[in-house]
């Protein structure tokens, strides 16, 4: 593979990014615990809120400038999503997407993504998600 490049998100970024944390975290952990219409309307508007008030960085190839191979939301102290496809995992991807200055994780991943998280030395603070200001 050749070298990964990380760029801020561009508008055309959203719906991928929308899509696929709407996707992921369902399947991570909220099918577990939360009615799927409860789900649909909160977590959509959710993200759509966060993604505002965000800072999004996508990693590509540089082949591919339009291929999204993963992504972070964040802001300076908290990562709201971080997602990598599939076929790109265990290769470095999520930890180039992470910023330094992060404290905090705010949506309870699965095992693995806990385990990365752990790797930062991030803690998991729900409460992050209502204190966030909206640019």
């Amino acid at each position: 593979m050749t070298d990964i490049q990380v760029r801020q998100a561009h508008t055309g970024d959203e719906r991928f990014i929308h899509s696929s944390w709407f996707q992921s975290y369902w399947k991570a952990t909220a099918s577990k615990s939360v009615p799927r219409e409860i789900y649909k309307s909160e977590q959509d508007n959710l993200i759509d809120r966060l993604i505002r008030g965000s800072r999004i960085v996508v990693a590509f190839l540089e082949e591919v400038p339009d291929e999204i191979l993963g992504y972070s939301i964040s802001t300076p102290e908290v990562c709201h999503w971080v997602y990598v496809k599939g076929v790109y995992r265990r290769r470095g991807i999520a930890s180039q997407l992470m910023p330094h200055s992060l404290k905090y994780f705010s949506h309870w991943p699965d095992s693995s993504g806990r385990k990365f998280f752990e790797k930062f030395g991030l803690q998991f603070n729900p409460y992050t998600i209502h204190t966030q200001r909206m640019s």
